[in-house]
């Protein structure tokens, strides 16, 4: 049984096909457990610096077609050589939001805003209140954080008071095993 494996192509152009298509289609098969990544098919990969300040390892052809700029034979992207862009707006899953540069927000778990994005006014999303059941069956609309703090329990995202949520919540009794062994003796 024929596996796929790197096929180079003129261009440096590097596909992962069956050998003998990669012959029939006037490539050149790269051997058995080799694939496209990193691209066998031209010089060796280098750093290039793309437009938003990420280091990829590229050809300095495949770099160039994608707008970035070649950093030169043997650079690497660990530490990134890369000019950084100026900060923008970066969104964190709890609606905050910092000017970071596109990689610094990548690494921080954020999600990059785009070019001349600021912070004020805040373009991030904000977590929604959603329904908090105390034990005695009440239900307020609160955000996760603040329920948990108020010794609530969350209802689930997009959850509300009219939903009725609270209702499947058992109310209990702080006590001791030695009472609820007497209870049951």
């Amino acid at each position: 049984e024929l596996t796929g494996q790197a096929c180079c192509f003129q261009d440096e152009v590097c596909f992962v096909l069956d050998p003998q298509d990669c012959i029939d289609s006037g490539g050149e098969p790269q051997g058995e457990g080799i694939d496209c990544d990193p691209n066998p098919c031209g010089p060796e990969p280098e750093a290039c610096c793309l437009e938003d300040g990420y280091c990829v390892l590229y050809s300095p052809s495949t770099c160039t077609t994608l707008g970035g700029e070649p950093q030169g034979q043997g650079t690497v992207c660990d530490p990134n050589p890369c000019p950084q862009p100026d900060p923008r707006a970066c969104c964190f899953e709890d609606g905050t939001c910092e000017l970071r540069t596109p990689v610094d927000c990548a690494t921080a778990g954020g999600t990059d805003q785009g070019v001349d994005t600021v912070c004020d006014p805040n373009p991030c999303p904000q977590p929604q209140p959603e329904a908090c059941c105390y034990p005695d069956g009440s239900c307020v609309m609160l955000l996760d954080e603040d329920c948990i703090q108020a010794d609530g329990a969350p209802a689930g995202a997009g959850t509300t008071c009219e939903d009725d949520p609270c209702s499947r919540i058992i109310p209990t009794e702080e006590t001791s095993w030695g009472r609820i062994k007497i209870l049951y003796r």
